[in-house]
């Protein structure tokens, strides 16, 4: 092999390992920042955690929520329509990272931080979060409840649009997802002027208006920051979902407003678990 010969096989060389090389480096650190900055985040709900005299497990075998067995984790991902939307569909289980039980009040809180891999187009993976929290109560019938988020505003070629918060259409489906035991699924009719804030299901019409009085509907739209999640009563189970991960700053007030609910509607509590 002569000299010529040599040299331009160095030269390709160079020229691939700046082609792949470079953007492989970044791509590495990228990751490395994300792992670096959900360990300081965990870390960050575990020190809360333990400041609020609860307990903290980073077992992934003790992070399962338990109302698993009544809604399926990551549930709206499961609902699909056509050959491209099932190629969305996540094809292994979920992993559970962490999870919080935090005692408020005469309630016992459990919060659990999952996530889940889908693939995409092009061969592409998406990783989604979700975190759910929970506590038992008094067999109740099934009740859902979501709010109605405020689209997001974004700019585009230098002009303002709103777009559609997508934790929108996760809250839709699974509100039109009947409890597991329940017989019959229905909308419930609230005033024109909540409605525009808060969306409800039940199978028990009667239990819906028993608890969702003009004053707790209310207080929901009073405290829709703090509620921006899908709240279910599910025979014996309270859950919230938020299709995001936990974040230490808003914890506190997210638990707060859901003792505070429990309270009004006046559920009972029992052993978690």
């Amino acid at each position: 092999m002569d000299s010529d010969t040599v040299e331009i096989f160095i030269r390709f060389g160079l020229l691939l390992s700046v082609v792949f090389g470079i953007p492989a480096f970044f791509l590495v650190r990228a990751r490395r920042r994300k792992r670096g900055g959900e360990a300081v985040r965990r870390e960050r709900v575990r020190l809360l955690t333990e400041r609020l005299g609860g307990e903290f497990t980073a077992d992934p075998a003790r992070s399962w929520p338990g109302s698993a067995g009544r809604r399926r984790p990551f549930l709206h991902l499961y609902h699909h329509s056509g050959f491209l939307g099932s190629l969305r569909v996540p094809h292994r289980e979920p992993e559970f990272r962490f999870a919080a039980e935090i005692p408020h009040g005469r309630w016992r809180l459990r919060v659990c931080e999952g996530s889940i891999l889908r693939s995409g187009p092009h061969n592409s993976a998406y990783e989604d979060v979700e975190h759910i929290v929970e506590t038992r109560t008094g067999t109740t019938p099934g009740l859902k409840l979501a709010p109605v988020l405020d689209p997001a505003v974004i700019r585009a070629l230098g002009f303002p649009g709103r777009v559609r918060d997508p934790r929108q259409s996760a809250f839709d489906l699974e509100l039109r997802e009947p409890v597991p035991s329940a017989s019959s699924w229905q909308e419930v009719e609230l005033p024109e002027e909540i409605g525009a804030h808060v969306v409800a299901y039940t199978e028990d019409p009667a239990f819906a208006a028993r608890v969702l009085t003009p004053s707790t509907l209310r207080w929901l739209v009073e405290n829709k920051t703090d509620l921006q999640c899908l709240l279910a009563f599910d025979h014996g189970y309270f859950y919230a979902v938020d299709g995001k991960p936990v974040a230490a700053e808003t914890l506190p007030g997210r638990l707060d407003a859901l003792a505070a609910l429990l309270d009004r509607i006046g559920v009972e509590a029992t052993a978690s678990g």
